[in-house]
């Protein structure tokens, strides 16, 4: 996923959403007017809604161009460890400094959100990643990602293909 838009990976209350096995790419160019294309990475259920919510976000590489005024979460929104279930996911920007950011649920930066536990096993190294910048995110043999269990897609056999019915056709 990438591109413009205030979120990238919405669960909206409810049981047993899963986020698994995507690649959330926060370019640092402008697109469509945005000027940080992917302001918000994850969006939950509301901390006062008092509506059910339990999801698992793992196997998910997270790579950021550009981290500036990047949030990973909603200040109104629920992130603890009762509902929600962080893990083997790796997250990469070639800064650095973007650790230190404050970009993470209730305002924490890399080391303190993982010191929460809600986010477990998760790493913050380069994905090696054949050539993002020009949508190959190909993973490389020797990428961590393939440790965490983060397994490479088939980058030419997805989305509408030809010769397939997308209706059901009573006759």
């Amino acid at each position: 996923m990438y591109g413009a838009g205030s979120m990238a990976l919405v669960h909206h209350c409810g049981v047993d959403n899963v986020s698994k096995n995507n690649i959330v790419h926060r370019t640092a160019t402008n697109i469509e007017d945005h000027e940080y294309p992917i302001e918000i990475v994850w969006s939950g259920c509301e901390k006062e809604g008092g509506k059910f919510q339990n999801y698992s976000n793992f196997n998910n590489l997270y790579l950021m161009d550009n981290a500036t005024e990047l949030s990973f979460y909603r200040n109104h929104h629920r992130f603890d460890d009762e509902s929600s279930h962080f893990y083997q996911n790796l997250f990469w920007s070639p800064s650095e400094s973007d650790k230190d950011l404050k970009m993470f649920p209730s305002g924490l930066d890399w080391s303190e959100w993982m010191e929460t536990g809600i986010d477990t096993d998760s790493i913050w190294a380069d994905p090696k990643l054949e050539d993002p910048s020009t949508g190959r995110y190909v993973l490389g043999n020797d990428s961590p990602a393939l440790g965490l269990g983060i397994q490479q897609i088939q980058l030419d056999n997805f989305g509408i293909m030809k010769g397939v019915t997308l209706f059901y056709n009573q006759n």
